[in-house]
């Protein structure tokens, strides 16, 4: 038996016809309740000319084309072969709705199937098709804006009319519109209807709703249009006029008067969905036309779809395949983009015919596949594998609405991978279904801190006492920090993250061969805080790591593979001893070295440690120090600074230190023989001194300096 683990999942809504018969019914009930002939939005007339054929947006390339430099489409008249009008809503009223303000705006129409009757009131057509694959898009607009503007149109194929559609199915169209041509006369209002190209973008929607038709009402589709241009300035769509004897309806369309210049839209209702950021959400109900000067305003928007009758959709029942077949094994996968939505495909069950895809993930990438379906018609599973299928990376096989699989990237070059979607092979359940492409590609999950790389237990870095601010992790590149203890020390860590973006878990190890195998404590909690503890019993000086890492969970999301954190190390109940001052240059390791107290400032107990971080590796130096405190930039042509310049200055020249690869040293201070000018003496209590750290680089100066730590010995 399969795996079938729970995941959560975005549902998309699958209606019934009865089910959208009562929606759509009560949406009804509601618009009548609430709207009435005086609850208007505002329009603004137009003066008097026909809209302007503006250009056409070509949604392969992201750019619109003025009709001046489209002379293809500049008459708008030139239809290719198989593209045909399928729906027209483009009788001009002389009205628009301006929605520049934040304003979305949602429609209705709809398509004929093969199985809708004709009749003449409400006007009924029958279709060519039970799906359209739909090849342009127009849309009529106004503004007096002297700058471009934008347009987000989505589309659904299903939708109950004024209900907000967000609650509902996902769109088979959501595109971002760049480029609306400005009014040609500023400071007046132009109206103007443009084209969308959908080469190589093209779109399949299912006739009334879906596929079959049902009652004249629940059977249409909506489309929702936002639309926003220069403060101050106006746009909004143009509002259609009256249907019956001004504008017969479904004229225009290959199903009725095909030559026809313009008509009402079959299916438009005399409403439309408003989500208005001011006075809220809207239904608003045109309610009748006024009877001195017969108001020709009507409760539709400008758009018409044009199909290519001779290719058809996806269909189980007619075994029809989508358009990236044939793409049924490793060899021939799809190539896909990694940012990218396809809708309207087909698959069937894995030992029938499975859908494959290749995507290129960029280095530091994640890539998140989503397959959108409804269980209900099947149950789809998904798998991620290396780019010739021997690897399986993961897999998505829920009992629920749509799978999820996401990959990390951890490499520096790009790498290809193979998504295999399919049908869970079962007796019980169905053998084909449609599904949805999602594919999101996030470059940024998580940049390096100043620590980096610190990626191994030997590249493990050396930290001071206290809290590390702003450190990140990501699932790729976990984090390993280092830290002496004398016999009888304690070493308390903690790592702090927001538990609701990252789950990020630590483990402390002793630094050896066995280093990142077997942890001496960890911590793998889900609050936000993770602790290690330990006490050094060894009778010996050890070195120990911690690791601070990402939790790898089964389908864990992509915001939750990175993330920052902040770090405390406290060692003997917080033992830092001593203040810093001054600052230190950068050196060759990328940060300027720091240097830090540890151990008592208790002259009895003649315990103080001298540490210093951040060194260049492999170089030699020492400590000195100093009771007095002056400033001298870089001395003897070094690129670092002197803080403790003096008379005074006692070398710690018989511990000469070296960094290695780790980039650290410390020095267990002998307060009873402390280096001064005059020899050796006794560190008294109630003396202060100051500590400085010098050490070789390989820089254009050949020596540097720490930053300066000041100790009130007691």
């Amino acid at each position: 038996m399969q795996d079938r683990r729970w995941m959560h999942r975005r549902v998309i809504h699958r209606f019934s016809a009865m089910n959208r018969l009562l929606l759509t019914a009560a949406s009804v009930i509601a618009a009548s309740g609430t709207a009435s002939a005086q609850d208007r939005p505002v329009l603004t007339s137009v003066d008097a000319q026909a809209p302007i054929f503006a250009g056409t947006f070509h949604v392969a390339t992201g750019q619109f084309v003025p009709a001046s430099k489209d002379v293809a489409l500049s008459a708008n008249t030139a239809r290719g072969a198989g593209s045909d009008v399928v729906y027209n809503c483009n009788n001009y009223s002389g009205f628009f709705y301006d929605i520049n303000d934040g304003t979305s705006v949602t429609d209705e129409g709809r398509l004929p199937s093969t199985s809708s009757p004709v009749s003449a009131s409400p006007v009924s057509v029958t279709g060519m098709a039970n799906s359209y694959r739909i090849t342009e898009v127009q849309l009529g607009y106004v503004t007096d804006s002297p700058t471009t503007g934008t347009a987000q149109l989505k589309i659904y194929d299903n939708y109950a009319t004024c209900t907000d559609p967000s609650g509902g199915a996902l769109p088979v169209l959501d595109l971002t519109i760049l480029g609306l041509p400005a009014t040609i006369s500023p400071g007046s209002l132009t109206p103007f209807y443009f084209d969308i190209n959908m080469t190589a973008f093209e779109f399949c929607m299912q006739a009334d709703g879906d596929g079959e038709y049902d009652d004249g009402f629940s059977d249409r589709f909506g489309f929702t249009l936002e639309m926003s241009t220069q403060a101050g300035s106006m746009i909004g769509p143009i509002v259609g006029a009256r249907p019956g004897a001004f504008a017969p309806t479904a004229d225009g369309t290959v199903f009725q008067n095909p030559g026809a210049g313009s008509g009402s839209g079959l299916g438009t209702v005399d409403q439309w969905y408003d989500v208005d950021p001011v006075n809220g959400n809207n239904c608003y109900d045109w309610g009748g036309y006024d009877a001195v000067d017969n108001d020709p305003a009507f409760g539709s928007f400008w758009f018409v779809l044009e199909s290519d009758l001779n290719v058809s959709c996806v269909s189980c029942a007619d075994d029809i395949d989508d358009v990236f077949e044939p793409n049924d094994s490793c060899g021939t996968a799809a190539p896909v983009a990694s940012n990218s939505l396809y809708t309207n495909l087909l698959v069937k069950q894995r030992a029938v015919d499975s859908d494959f895809y290749r995507v290129t993930i960029p280095p530091n990438g994640i890539l998140r596949a989503d397959a959108l379906f409804s269980n209900a018609e099947i149950d789809i599973d998904m798998r991620l594998f290396n780019d010739d299928c021997t690897t399986q990376f993961d897999i998505s096989q829920s009992i629920s609405d749509n799978e999820l699989i996401e990959y990390f990237n951890c490499g520096d070059t790009p790498i290809d991978v193979v998504l295999e979607i399919y049908g869970w092979d079962s007796l019980s359940n169905a053998d084909c279904g449609t599904y949805a492409l999602l594919l999101n590609n996030n470059m940024a999950c998580a940049a390096d801190d100043m620590l980096e790389d610190n990626d191994t237990c030997l590249e493990s870095v050396p930290i001071s006492e206290g809290t590390s601010l702003n450190l990140s992790v990501s699932l790729c590149d976990p984090d390993y920090y280092r830290i002496f203890l004398d016999p009888g020390e304690t070493l308390d860590v903690t790592a702090a993250f927001n538990a609701a973006s990252v789950d990020i878990d630590v483990e402390l190890f002793e630094l050896g061969p066995d280093c990142d195998v077997s942890p001496l404590d960890s911590s793998a909690g889900v609050t936000g805080t993770e602790n290690v503890f330990l006490v050094n019993t060894t009778g010996t000086t050890r070195v120990y790591v911690v690791k601070v890492f990402v939790y790898d969970g089964f389908g864990t999301p992509a915001t939750e593979q990175c993330g920052g954190y902040t770090l405390e190390f406290v060692r003997n109940d917080g033992s830092a001893v001593g203040s810093n001052f001054c600052f230190a240059e950068t050196n060759t390791s990328g940060n300027g070295a720091h240097i830090f107290g540890t151990g008592s400032d208790e002259v009895a107990n003649n315990d103080f440690v001298l540490n210093c971080i951040f060194l260049p590796t492999n170089q030699f130096g020492f400590f000195f120090n100093s009771t007095d405190a002056f400033f001298v930039a870089n001395p003897a042509g070094s690129d670092g600074n002197i803080c403790i310049s003096g008379l005074n200055i006692g070398r710690f020249d018989g511990d000469v230190k070296f960094s290695g690869p780790s980039g650290f040293v410390f020095l267990n201070v002998d307060l009873m023989n402390f280096p001064q000018p005059s020899g050796l003496v006794a560190v008294m209590p109630g003396q202060s001194f100051n500590f400085q750290y010098w050490t070789r680089d390989i820089s254009s100066g050949g020596s540097n300096f720490s930053d300066a730590l000041g100790v009130n010995f007691q």
